[in-house]
């Protein structure tokens, strides 16, 4: 028994002594790869960078032509051009370095108790500017408990958000979005509903994947990147969230999401 004994203690002692050793060499390599990150990072900011200065340079010389006086319609047709691609580059930059943020920096969230009711009225308020440019009702429905919400605010803002510009993009003309946030037991439901044209099948096998383009296409002058819902499925995620999609093509789609233990 005691011969036994000794064995298993110096394989005991050896298992350790290679644990220990894997460990060592795991974190050196997560710290090589940490570094590559940052680098990475700091090199897409610099792109970024040398990206957005030739577009902010086209929407400046736009801005001065416009002071210079009348104009013609062709030139008042080509000036509008030129701001339309301006913008729609600066966006595209935008959500892409976002992108990539999420990527390289899948930080924990940072939860703290805050009015989460103040938080969606001033979302509802500041979209439904952008939706009365295309006669959409953005309509909001609040049915939540008085105490504090403990969540991410900042990340719980981002997610209504991209939900909601998508849907305003996506609707025609004359139809109305609908946002309800709810409550059932400690856990959060949030819902966004519109009337546009829906996802086919096919659609919602890659709807969150990155960088799909879809048989839904933006309505008036709203680009797509293509990133969108991608960003929103990973910070849904980073919050222990459900994301779930009904739609239809032709009769508009519902997004509802869960999170657990948000009002404990």
């Amino acid at each position: 028994i005691a011969i036994t004994i000794f064995v298993l203690l110096r394989r005991n002692q050896h298992s350790k002594k290679i644990i220990s050793e894997q460990n060592a060499v795991l974190l050196q390599k997560n710290e090589e790869i940490q570094a590559m990150n940052d680098q990475q990072e700091n090199l897409l900011h610099l792109v970024v960078h040398d990206l957005r200065s030739p577009l902010n340079k086209i929407e400046g010389l736009a801005m001065i032509m416009k002071l210079e006086g009348p104009m013609l319609d062709n030139q008042k047709r080509l000036l509008h051009m030129m701001e339309e691609v301006t913008r729609k580059g600066k966006s595209f930059i935008s959500e892409f370095l976002e992108n990539s943020q999420v990527q390289y920096r899948s930080r924990q969230p940072l939860k703290e108790h805050f009015d989460l009711r103040a938080l969606i009225e001033e979302i509802n308020k500041e979209w439904s500017h952008h939706a009365d440019n295309k006669n959409i009702l953005l309509k909001c429905e609040l049915k939540l408990p008085l105490r504090p919400a403990w969540s991410d605010r900042g990340l719980l803002y981002h997610i209504i958000i991209n939900l909601i510009s998508n849907a305003i993009k996506y609707s025609p003309n004359n139809t109305t979005v609908h946002l309800k946030a709810w409550h059932e037991s400690n856990a959060l439901h949030l819902q966004v509903k519109d009337q546009g044209q829906g996802f086919s099948e096919a659609d919602k096998k890659k709807i969150f994947q990155r960088f799909q383009r879809l048989s839904a296409q933006p309505i008036g002058s709203e680009s797509s990147t293509g990133l969108g819902l991608f960003l929103t499925k990973v910070l849904v995620d980073s919050l222990n969230g459900k994301i779930m999609l009904e739609s239809e093509v032709g009769r508009g789609s519902v997004f509802t999401l869960v999170f657990e233990e948000v009002f404990v």
